[in-house]
């Protein structure tokens, strides 16, 4: 019997509605005990894990001789990766051998068929609107055509949720309401339905209602009505068949092609932003294909391409830059960079300043803005080197300096001891853990730093910790409580950690298997233990400069102590510091932030 398997069965119990997926789920943990040989979970290892989604993705084949789907594959391996949280929590077994397993990705499974508009208008010539059932199917499809409604949405309208007046569809998405145009077509077909077809099917309810598409007799739609009707009218068919699903996707893709944002069709959806874009992904192809025909014109641009890759850019840099440059040319609606003025620049600075907004749904921030200009700069510097235009027009471009920002949560004290007291000081972990965010408050290292740590830096006689920052090595006393935390970890659980090393190893911190921190599990411990506060590991920098600054200490110092490059970064923390902010610059924004970060009431 697999250990604590009722339990288990309880649990999922409780939070599934149907007792089939907690079948589900333990029958996939059942079966990878098949695959394993044995029972003792304890004794499961990455590579077990990995063996088995091997065997689920390229061996194992179905009572009907077919290969199991990505989307059940990944469904099993979700359900024995839950079942191991639960036995380590529990503390049936000491470590979870899928914490760093990587899921396969389902996929995404497009449709082979997408009727386009004049297709829907086909289907709706064939509807005979002079019976009442005909102007209500009418109404239905010319709907779902302008709005992606699923079944059940669809079902649950109800006529105040339709505004002839205004031409204007308002469907609930969840809890939110959006709202959707009307076509002309679709105005026809639903004001022909409730001042002619509605009327006629109410009378026979017994009570009054409200939806706005019933069926016959005045009852509301079942789950297959809808079905049923567009099998009503796509004849005999078997290619080239719409059906409701389709239909969502059909109208969400027409969206996109008519050039509604993303964000607008996610909202009309009512999903998230990763599947609107699933749902639009042939539109979005076939878009990209008509703007790379277009961006093949723009000037010596694959030139500029190789001129990036030579300064040895990051690639996700080298593809921002090259989509600046095509975002200028859109802005122009030309590829001819012969003609361009020092006015066209300036327009397109204040329209991208005052006016742009992303397909997020949200004005660009300053650096994205500053990084756009100097990109346009480089672009024509580049076209004025290669002898292609005879004058640069960006040679008297005024580009806004960056100012400094604050982005990040400022903890007070109490904050951070009520941190530090969270993780459980009889476990290993919890020794470790606790050990870490002692030293993170009093070290102002960043994340990478942790890991290059190594146990001869600490020095527990002395309390000191010797670390390197900004090319040299600098010492740091320890205080009572962090030295306490510190020799506590070395004496304890690190010699453990290390004893399941397959490879010696001088770092200081270990993981549970004995290997060295690498530069995410900083932020693991930090997501497991700060609740609901949103402290990250880089704050014990800010904690840490802000400090020095309201001893005395000079910005130099504080640039030195850091390893910082620039004294800017510098300014952010001087506006905390200083009486009046408005001394760096005037933003009302800026003095609201500093006020929370000084906790006090922002008028």
């Amino acid at each position: 019997m697999l250990p604590l398997l009722n339990e288990f069965k309880e649990k999922l119990l409780k939070e599934y509605k149907s007792p089939s997926n907690m079948t589900t789920a333990i029958s996939a943990c059942f079966k990878f005990a098949e695959l394993f040989g044995s029972e003792e979970m304890d004794k499961v290892r990455p590579e077990d894990a990995e063996r088995y989604k091997t065997h689920l993705l390229e061996e194992y084949v179905t009572h009907e001789g077919k290969n199991l789907s990505r989307a059940t594959v990944v469904c099993r391996l979700l359900c024995l990766k839950r079942y191991f949280q639960f036995l380590v929590e529990n503390k049936a077994i000491r470590r979870n051998p899928m914490i760093k397993f990587k899921m396969p990705t389902k996929g995404t499974k497009l449709p082979l068929y997408l009727p386009t508009e004049k297709e829907i208008e086909e289907l709706l010539s064939r509807v005979n609107d002079n019976s009442i059932s005909g102007m209500r199917d009418k109404a239905v499809i010319a709907l779902m055509s302008i709005v992606p409604l699923k079944n059940k949405e669809l079902k649950e309208l109800t006529v105040d949720q339709i505004d002839l007046e205004n031409k204007r569809v308002y469907p609930k998405k969840g809890t939110k309401e959006t709202v959707i145009p009307m076509t002309d077509s679709a105005f026809q077909a639903l004001e022909t339905y409730l001042k002619t077809g509605r009327p006629e099917i109410v009378k026979w309810t017994k009570k009054p209602t409200t939806l706005l598409f019933v069926g016959r007799w005045g009852k509301p739609f079942s789950d297959g009505t809808l079905t049923v009707m567009f099998n009503k009218y796509n004849g005999y068919r078997n290619k080239n068949r719409i059906y409701p699903k389709l239909m969502r996707q059909a109208t969400a893709n027409h969206m996109r092609k008519n050039g509604m944002k993303l964000t607008n069709i996610r909202v009309a959806l009512g999903v998230t932003l990763n599947t609107a874009r699933t749902y639009t992904t042939l539109a979005r192809n076939e878009l990209k294909m008509k703007e790379e025909q277009w961006v093949e014109k723009i000037p010596l641009l694959k030139e500029f391409k190789e001129h990036l890759v030579k300064d040895e850019l990051y690639p996700n840099i080298i593809n921002k830059a090259l989509k600046a440059v095509i975002f200028f040319a859109k802005y122009l609606k030309s590829e001819n960079m012969k003609n361009v003025t020092l006015s066209d620049l300036e327009k397109c600075k204040n329209y991208i300043i005052n006016e742009y907004i992303s397909h997020v749904g949200k004005r660009l921030q300053e650096p994205a803005i500053i990084f756009r200009l100097n990109i346009l700069k480089r672009y024509f510097n580049f076209l004025f080197e290669s002898r292609y235009i005879q004058s640069n027009p960006t040679s008297d471009l005024k580009i806004p300096r960056a100012k400094p920002c604050i982005h990040w949560y400022f903890p007070t004290k109490e904050e951070i001891e009520e941190f530090a007291s969270r993780p459980d000081q009889y476990s290993y972990t919890g020794i470790r853990d606790r050990a870490l965010i002692r030293l993170w408050y009093q070290a102002p290292l960043k994340t990478r730093e942790y890991k290059d740590i190594n146990v001869q830096d600490v020095n527990l006689e002395k309390k000191v910790l010797f670390w390197k920052g900004a090319g040299h090595y600098s010492h740091l006393p320890l205080d009572a409580k962090t030295h306490k935390a510190m020799e506590r970890y070395l004496k304890v659980s690190r010699p453990v950690f290390a004893k399941r090393s397959k490879v010696p190893t001088d770092k200081l911190f270990l993981n549970e298997w004995g290997d060295p921190f690498c530069e995410s599990s900083i932020y693991e411990i930090f997501w497991k233990y700060r609740g609901n506060k949103p402290i990250k590991p880089y704050a014990s920098r800010h904690v840490r400069a802000i400090d020095m600054l309201r001893r005395g200490c000079t910005v130099g110092q504080v640039k030195k102590t850091l390893g910082l490059k620039s004294t800017r970064i510098c300014q952010a923390y001087e506006m905390i510091v200083a009486e009046n902010p408005n001394h760096f610059y005037k933003s009302t924004r800026a003095e609201e932030k500093v006020k929370l970060l000084r906790r006090e009431e922002v008028a």
